[in-house]
């Protein structure tokens, strides 16, 4: 069974204060005046001029822009001392614009985050973007094609924007740059901390033109009571406490056999509260759980960021079968299914699918497969050993499945028609030397795409949704049989007689008996690069740790070397990974460059910073609104540049390292 341990990652990044474009967005005039003279007497003057645009967005951003945004969209957890923030892609665009048009290094846009009874009843509506244009009175000229969506608006009192505003020395301080070369984002910081036990919501807000030194002449519109502001981008999260009592956990407190007992009562029970959670072990114990205990329960089962969701993995079983032990059939990774045969028999199979709990050798039926490539899929039932009255399918699925799908993409089947004809014309002509025609790339790419199991249905795969519960991992090994026998089912179009199975099973069988030999296919067709990368093992992680953080950093390795990743995003919480080697052991955390800013908590539950230039000394931070006055803290911090600010915000990333094993 897998187990995990938790450690800090190197967070070796560049921060840089800013990135300035050439040119800011907006409408530019080139005049040339060209003067002739001859002999020191002016002759002609020429004129010309030319307007261009430098277009930028303006009243809405791409979502694909967006890297990713912390708290995740829509999660639940404590994030009572980390600044929203959101990183963007291309590293200019905090720049594009201004705010201050006397400035060019304040950004335009702006976080603000609200609690849920902080917006306007109308907190977020539609304006055109010529009224709003208007309404304005904005000195950028709008393009003609920049009329076609509506702007969306928030609405926010003219005193809560008072009260919890950046000042205008501040919205240089909460936009930097970070990466490393070649891969530069820029990032964006809200000012306030997020309110517990409320929904919360962030807006990326457009500043521009709305400051004038350090005034604010950002204009009311008609809002009346209200300042009107574009929300470029916008999501929401809701931030409590949250504790799991989850078994996976529970070896961190074997020692204390009270304890351990009370959490085996309490198991998967789920509390919002760090008062009910100790309540709950206390009631059951019969006496109070203090200081150090307290700290490790608390610090054990919460549940909000990356390295805490993964340690909370289901993990029991580790590999992609049924939780019972006292089936064989099952810990080899197959399902009783009943099947009917074309006789009409019913039958007792199993099935299992390319990814199994095991290296497969050949016990588990490959021997017992016939010589010389099949006609159909009947050719690959075979007799589990040991089990006279338990016929595998699973060969006959993959081949049958495989046919299938080459069936169903004309242009694949028609490719690879046009292209066996060939080989097998030439093969007759001159068997002993025989030259054969390229691979069309066409057909050389879709091989590739189902060796890496590509497009092949979800429920051949994982055949029952009780494999994978969701906030799980398991790992699997790969069945190189399954696969060549797939692709044995998609070569086998043109297989029409036993003459061409026999030319079929002569030019590319091997490995596997009456299947396709892939590494020999590559020798016959050197330009055939099918199973280069040839997955061997891998795991499915199906968690909202995938849709909070898509771009997470996953590394698998087998005695200390690192194995290829083919990493497949199958749905918005799903992860399908495939290593090019038997990993033993996986680490996985939070991408250097999205790492967030935070505060530190002391054991009164005060907030601090730490001074970057005075070591070590506390700067403490005194929300006031949940509001946190940039530039004091920036000063107390004795930052000498934004980015220098940046770095000392940063809080450390932990990794979370599974270790495999049967």
């Amino acid at each position: 069974m897998p187990n995990t341990t938790t450690d800090a990652v190197d967070t070796n990044i560049k921060i840089y204060d800013r990135h300035q474009p050439a040119l800011t967005a907006g409408f530019y005039k080139v005049e040339v005046d060209q003067q002739f003279r001859v002999d020191a007497n002016p002759q002609k003057n020429y004129t010309s001029s030319l307007t261009f645009e430098v277009a930028a967005e303006q009243f809405s951003i791409s979502p694909q822009l967006v890297s990713s945004v912390f708290p995740p969209a829509d999660s639940l957890g404590d994030f009572t001392t980390v600044l929203p923030h959101m990183t963007i892609s291309r590293s200019t665009f905090p720049w594009e614009r201004r705010s201050d048009k006397a400035s060019t290094d304040k950004p335009w846009v702006a976080l603000l985050l609200f609690s849920e009874d902080e917006l306007a009843p109308k907190a977020d509506f539609k304006q055109s973007p010529q009224d709003f244009h208007n309404s304005f009175s904005l000195d950028t000229m709008l393009r003609s094609d920049a009329y076609a969506s509506p702007v969306s608006l928030v609405l926010v009192g003219k005193d809560l924007r008072t009260n919890i505003f950046p000042k205008s020395e501040e919205i240089a301080y909460l936009a930097h740059v970070r990466g490393k070369i070649g891969n530069e984002q820029a990032v964006i910081v809200a000012n306030r901390l997020p309110f517990r036990n409320k929904r919360n919501f962030v807006h990326l807000v457009s500043l521009e033109e709305s400051f004038a030194g350090a005034d604010f002449v950002g204009k009311p519109g008609s809002g009346g009571d209200y300042c009107q502001f574009v929300s470029l981008y916008n999501w929401e999260f809701f931030c409590t406490d949250h504790f799991i009592v989850t078994p996976e956990l529970f070896p961190v407190f074997k020692s204390d056999k009270t304890v351990y007992g009370a959490l085996e009562s309490l198991q998967n029970a789920e509390y919002f509260d760090a008062k009910d959670f100790i309540d709950a072990i206390a009631a059951v114990t019969g006496s109070p759980v203090l200081g150090e205990m307290q700290k490790r329960l608390l610090a054990t089962f919460e549940v909000s960021h990356l390295n805490q969701i993964l340690s909370h993995l289901n993990r029991t079983p580790n590999t992609l079968r049924l939780p019972q032990e006292d089936d064989s059939l099952n810990k080899m990774g197959y399902l009783r299914v009943d099947y009917k045969l074309k006789t009409g028999e019913l039958v007792n199979g199993v099935y299992r699918g390319p990814l199994v709990p095991f290296l497969p050798d050949a016990s588990n039926g490959v021997d017992q497969m016939i010589a010389g490539s099949p006609l159909s899929s009947d050719s690959w039932f075979t007799i589990i050993k040991d089990k006279d009255d338990v016929v595998d399918i699973s060969y006959a699925a993959a081949w049958e499945l495989g046919r299938l799908m080459a069936l169903a993409d004309k242009k694949f089947s028609a490719a690879l028609f046009l292209w066996k004809r060939d080989c097998y014309q030439r093969y007759k002509t001159n068997a002993a030397n025989t030259q054969f025609p390229d691979m069309p790339e066409q057909v050389r790419t879709w091989f590739n795409n189902l060796v890496l199991l590509k497009n092949i249905p979800f429920n051949y795969l994982v055949p029952t949704e009780q494999y994978l519960p969701f906030e799980a991992i398991r790992f699997f090994c790969i069945d190189t049989a399954w696969v060549h026998c797939l692709v044995d089912g998609a070569f086998s179009i043109a297989r029409f007689s036993k003459l061409d199975a026999n030319i079929d099973h002569e030019l590319y069988a091997g490995k596997h008996p009456g299947v396709i030999d892939v590494e020999l296919f590559q020798k016959q067709n050197p330009r055939a690069d099918v199973l280069t990368q040839n997955p061997k093992s891998g795991f499915f992680l199906r968690s909202r740790a995938v849709s909070g953080w898509p771009d997470m950093v996953i590394e698998g390795a087998t005695v200390n070397k690192k194995a290829n990743l083919v990493k497949t995003n199958l749905s918005s919480n799903l992860f399908f990974c495939q290593f090019d080697s038997l990993i033993d052991t996986v680490v996985m955390y939070q991408r250097p460059e999205s790492i967030h800013f935070g505060l530190e908590e002391d054991e009164d539950d005060k907030l601090f910073a730490m001074s970057l230039t005075r070591s070590p000394q506390k700067v403490a931070v005194v929300p006031v609104n949940n509001k946190i006055d940039i530039s004091t803290l920036y000063n107390g911090m004795q930052a000498t540049s934004v980015s220098n600010f940046a770095a000392g915000l940063i809080q450390k990333v932990e990794q979370v390292k599974f270790t495999v094993s049967s």
